[in-house]
């Protein structure tokens, strides 16, 4: 509700939201190709996430630091308990989440912006294999690194080579978390559990002003 309120007063017309039942995995995935396929050159995409966010155990090999998987969590994924939901195909990996993002990128070209906001425990590192991550002491540094770079900051890449163009749009993440942290629910002005990024973020879009549209 807050972030669909504060993308309208920013002009923004064609918005499609998924909720509760609605947002199982097929859907998920079905609204990502869907978007790609209509997305023209220099449109400007938001993309909000509010929900539950999880690690699941790596198996491609990719995450060489703690061999886990950032993922969102649909409405139909396996719960905790469940031995087998390493393996399930009903979550949104980072992986995959990186292929729809990237293909959003071509698509907008480089006069178009991709702004995703992703209010989810464990969603510092959702966009993996696109573009470059900001971090404060990133948690792969061993101990002894962390304590000699504390209040320090610098870039890793995760994009390889072969995937960056100048033809692509600008892509922008805000997380509610880092990759091993974990999320807490605020309550609005009626007293209603709703995520801190989410809620903050649309407070922030009011002082916006009328005259200024988005990207600022």
């Amino acid at each position: 509700y807050w972030v669909e309120q504060a993308l309208r007063r920013q002009g923004f017309k064609a918005l499609s939201a998924l909720s509760n039942e609605g947002a199982k995995a097929d859907s998920i995935r079905k609204s990502f190709n869907r978007l790609i396929a209509l997305t023209q050159p220099g449109d400007k995409i938001v993309i909000h996430y509010g929900g539950h966010g999880t690690q699941l155990i790596d198996f491609d090999g990719d995450e060489k630091e703690d061999h886990l998987d950032e993922a969102i969590v649909p409405y139909d994924a396996p719960s905790p308990s469940n031995p087998g939901r390493h393996r399930s195909k009903l979550f949104i990996r980072d992986d995959e989440l990186g292929v729809y993002l990237g293909l959003l990128q071509a698509a907008v070209g480089k006069t178009g912006h991709v702004l995703v906001i992703i209010d989810a425990c464990h969603s510092g590192t959702l966009n993996r294999g696109q573009g470059r991550i900001r971090t404060d002491n990133y948690p792969h540094q061993k101990p002894s690194e962390q304590k000699k770079n504390k209040g320090t900051s610098d870039w890793f890449q995760i994009t390889p080579a072969s995937r960056t163009s100048t033809n692509t749009g600008t892509l922008v993440m805000i997380t509610s978390s880092g990759a091993n942290e974990q999320t807490r629910e605020v309550n609005d002005e009626e007293h209603q559990p709703v995520g801190p990024l989410s809620y903050f973020f649309a407070k922030t879009i009011e002082k916006v002003e009328k005259d200024e549209r988005y990207p600022w």
